[in-house]
């Protein structure tokens, strides 16, 4: 269905824009390292899939360069639509709360 296509390709939108702004973020934080961009991109790209491979370089990383790595593994196993959805919908109220109610068969 078409809302199922544009779903899927909003968040590749996002997942892509973030992980952009993750590899920025990890070259600006970090000194430029064995291979130069290709394994700040690698170690980027892997924390955002959450896949636990690793050049070897994220003892190399500066404090900042972590918590980029950090941040980036936590928006991936979360989920951008998770992630999406928690920036965007309305807070709830106490006044919406309610229990929720379940018949349940007895005998």
């Amino acid at each position: 269905p078409e809302g199922t296509t544009s779903r899927a390709i909003g968040l590749v939108v996002i997942m892509v824009a973030v992980l952009i702004v993750g590899i920025f973020l990890l070259t600006m934080a970090s000194p430029i390292l064995n291979d130069g961009l290709v394994d700040q991109v690698f170690e980027a790209t892997s924390a955002i899939n959450t896949v636990g491979l690793s050049t070897g370089v994220t003892a190399q990383l500066t404090a900042t360069g972590r918590i980029v790595i950090i941040l980036l593994m936590f928006f991936g196993r979360i989920g951008m639509l998770t992630m999406a959805a928690a920036l965007t919908l309305p807070r709830s109220t106490a006044r919406g709360f309610r229990y929720s109610y379940e018949d349940v068969v007895v005998g």
